[in-house]
C-alpha cells in the first residue's frame, strides 16, 4: 500500500508504469511547460495522422510548484471542450482520468488547460493509449452552429457526449415541460459490464449547458437500464453482474434511494412508463421464464402489483410511450441472439378497464431497440435494429405515430454526426461531417413536452459486437 502511495505522489513514476503497459499500443505523450509567466496555459498534444485513430486510455495533468483554479479537457481541432471531472485527484497537484476517450481523424489532438496559473509554476500531461489505422473521413466544413435540416424537422447539435457513448439505455427529465436537465444511463461497452449515468445541463459551477457526470450515482457501474417519472421524482431499474437495483432518484439532486424491487428482472429492452400516479414496468424474453406481465408501482406506499398482460408475442427491444392517459407499445424481437424474428406491431393499453387493442402494423420490416419520444401527442420511432446477425442491419429511418388517426408516416433518416466543433466565443457546436441515411440501434430520446433530445447509440450493431458508439447529442424540434 505505501509503494502505491508513493508511486502515486510521484508523477513520473506513474507515467513509467502507464507507458510501460502500453508498449504494443505505441501511444504514449509527455508535454510540459516550464517556469511559466502568470496566467492562463494550455497544453497540446502532436496532432493525430492520417488515416490513424487514437483511444485514449488515460490523461494526468501535474501542476508543481502551484495550485490553479480549474483544468479543462479538450480533444479535436476546435475546442471540443469538457472539464476533467471525471478523474481522480490522486495527489496534490496530480489529476488522472482513466476513461476511455476516443481521439479521431487526422490533426486532432489532446489539450489541456489551466486557469489563473501563478507565476513560475511548471505544467505537465501525460496521455497513454493505442493507436489503430481507421479509414479517413473527408473534412467538410460545416456553418458553425447551423442547424441540420433533414428533410424534418429542425435538428440543432448539442455539446458531443463525453465519453465513448452509450447503448441500450434510458434518459428522463423531472416530467416538467421544457425541462433543462436531461439524465441518461445505458452501456458504454459492447459487453455490457460497465455503465454510465450522467446528465446534460446546466453545470454545477458555471451554470454553462453542457455534459456532466454524477459523481454521487450509487449505479454507475450498471446496465440494463429502464426508468419512469411519477410526480417529478424518476424510479429506475438496472443491474450489475452481481445484483438487481430500483431506485428513486430527483432529477436535479444526488439523492438516490432504494426501494422495493419489482418481481420482473431487469433486462436491457424492458418497458417502462407511467400514468398516473403509477408507474409501470414489465416484459422479459429471460429463458427459462420469459414473461408478459408489467407490473404496476405505487410510490406512496412503495409498493407493486400485477397490471396487466400484453397480448402480442413474447420479445425484447421494444418502444413504449403514453399519450392521453393511454400507453402505446411495439416493435422488438422475439430474441436477438436466438431468433430472426422482428416484430411490427403496435399495441394501445387503457388502463381504466385493462383494455388491450391492437393499432395499424409498422408498414415495413419490424425492428428492434428503436428509440422513441412524444411532441404534439404524435410518437416519434426511429432508428432499431432489422437484422441482428452478422452482417446486421440498423435502421436510419424516423416514422410518427398518430393514435388518434391509427396510422403510421415517415418523416425522414436521423442524422449522424462525425467529428466535432466547438466556438468558445459563441457557446456553438457544429459537426464536422453529417451523414444523413447511417443507421443506428439503442439510441435514446427524450422529451420535455416542448422539444426532444435525442443521440448515442451505435452503428454496425450486429452479433460480432463490433460496435462503433456514437456520441452525437442533437435538440429536435418538428
Amino acid at each position: 500500500m505505501a509503494e502505491a502511495t508513493e508511486l502515486f505522489n510521484d508523477v513520473e513514476r506513474l507515467w513509467e508504469l502507464l507507458a510501460a503497459t502500453k508498449q504494443t499500443a505505441g501511444y504514449n505523450e509527455h508535454v510540459e511547460k516550464l517556469d511559466v509567466e502568470a496566467g492562463d496555459h494550455c497544453l497540446y498534444t502532436e496532432k493525430i495522422g492520417a488515416d490513424q485513430v487514437v483511444h485514449v486510455s488515460s490523461i494526468c495533468t501535474k501542476t508543481r510548484g502551484c495550485s490553479v483554479d480549474r483544468v479543462t479537457l479538450a480533444m479535436g481541432n476546435m475546442h471540443n471542450v469538457y472539464e476533467l471531472n471525471k478523474c481522480t485527484q490522486l495527489a496534490d497537484g496530480l489529476l488522472c482520468c482513466q476513461k476511455g476517450l476516443w481521439v479521431r481523424y487526422e490533426g486532432d489532438y489532446v489539450q489541456a488547460c489551466f486557469k489563473n496559473v501563478p507565476e513560475g509554476c511548471d505544467l505537465h500531461m501525460y496521455v497513454s493509449g493505442s493507436v489503430a489505422n481507421f479509414p479517413q473521413i473527408a473534412y467538410v466544413p460545416p456553418v458553425m452552429g447551423e442547424p441540420w435540416v433533414p428533410g424534418w424537422g429542425i435538428w440543432i447539435p448539442l455539446a458531443v457526449y463525453s465519453e465513448i457513448g452509450i447503448i441500450f439505455g434510458t434518459g428522463y427529465t423531472d416530467g416538467s415541460v421544457g425541462a433543462n436537465k436531461i439524465y441518461v444511463a445505458g452501456h458504454d461497452t459492447d459487453t455490457y459490464q460497465t455503465g454510465e449515468f450522467d446528465y446534460w445541463g446546466p453545470g454545477p459551477v458555471s451554470g454553462d449547458i453542457y455534459w456532466n457526470p454524477d459523481p454521487e450515482a450509487p449505479y454507475n457501474a450498471a446496465f440494463s437500464w429502464s426508468s419512469f417519472v411519477v410526480g417529478g421524482i424518476a424510479y429506475l431499474r438496472c443491474r450489475s453482474r452481481t445484483a438487481t437495483y430500483f431506485f428513486e432518484h430527483f432529477p436535479g439532486g444526488q439523492v438516490y434511494t432504494p426501494k422495493t424491487e419489482p418481481a420482473t428482472p431487469p433486462k436491457v429492452g424492458q418497458i417502462a412508463f407511467a400514468i398516473g400516479g403509477y408507474g409501470y414496468y414489465g416484459m422479459t424474453n429471460y429463458a427459462p421464464a420469459p414473461s408478459n406481465v408489467i407490473e404496476k408501482y405505487y410510490p406512496p406506499s412503495d409498493t407493486w402489483s400485477n397490471a396487466t398482460t400484453f397480448p402480442g408475442a413474447n420479445r425484447e427491444g421494444m418502444f413504449s410511450e403514453v399519450v392521453n392517459g393511454k400507453a402505446y407499445m411495439g416493435w422488438g424481437a422475439k430474441n436477438l441472439s436466438t431468433s430472426s424474428v422482428y416484430y411490427n406491431d403496435i399495441w394501445e393499453w387503457n388502463p381504466v378497464g385493462d383494455v388491450w387493442t391492437e393499432m395499424e402494423p409498422f408498414p415495413y420490416s419490424g425492428r428492434a431497440y428503436p428509440f422513441s419520444f412524444v411532441l404534439n401527442d404524435l410518437i416519434y420511432v426511429g432508428t432499431g435494429i432489422i437484422k441482428y446477425t452478422n452482417p446486421g442491419v440498423n435502421a436510419a429511418g424516423v416514422w410518427v405515430f398518430d393514435p388518434v388517426k391509427n396510422d403510421w408516416a415517415p418523416v425522414g433518416d436521423m442524422p449522424t454526426a462525425y467529428g466535432w466543433f466547438y466556438d468558445p466565443d459563441t457557446y456553438t457546436w457544429a459537426p464536422r461531417k453529417v451523414v444523413q441515411s447511417q443507421g443506428r440501434a439503442g439510441a435514446i430520446a427524450v422529451s420535455n413536452g416542448e422539444q426532444a433530445y435525442v443521440g448515442l447509440g451505435a452503428t454496425n450493431v450486429d452479433d460480432l459486437r463490433n460496435y462503433e458508439f456514437l456520441n452525437d447529442w442533437w435538440r429536435v424540434s418538428v
